[in-house]
């Protein structure tokens, strides 16, 4: 009787150990899942176009324009000015501050050719296939493309 007592015993604490064990290694599952998906300070994105216009630059335009976080901040450039600023994410969405500019001039030609992100308009993120996709609101409208360097 006593043995039979001390197995069942047994039975239920490895049940709750395995039981333990398996909810664990599920919410660590669940947690780098979420973490790769919003994660997006562990790359430089590149520049593949704003709206519809694919980035071609011209006279002395960098050759490719990238976008970087860092520890909540953003930088990049327009093709002629450095843009940063603040920015906020929880899952798909993203919140952009109004960011700092420089003010470098610019001749005329390439100021009639910059590639400037409607950072104030992004409202959702979107990582699919190496891509990083700024969107509106409601994910419908593509503001930028960018892929991963």
């Amino acid at each position: 009787l006593k043995n039979k007592i001390m197995i069942k015993k047994i039975s239920i604490l490895l049940l709750l150990v395995v039981a333990l064990t398996s909810f664990n290694s599920c919410k660590c599952m669940k947690n780098k899942q979420e973490d790769q998906s919003i994660n997006i300070e562990k790359n430089a994105w590149k520049l593949v176009k704003v709206e519809e216009r694919v980035y071609k630059p011209i006279l002395d335009q960098p050759k490719e324009i990238f976008l970087n976080f860092k520890n909540g901040f953003y930088n990049t450039t327009n093709g002629c000015n450095a843009i940063g600023g603040d920015y906020k994410i929880s899952n798909d969405n993203i919140e952009f501050s109004s960011g700092k500019t420089t003010l470098r001039m610019c001749s005329e030609e390439i100021m009639k050719n910059t590639y400037d992100v409607p950072f104030h308009k992004v409202k959702k993120i979107n990582i699919k296939n190496n891509h990083l996709y700024l969107l509106s609101e409601d994910g419908k409208t593509i503001f930028a493309e960018f892929i991963k360097k």
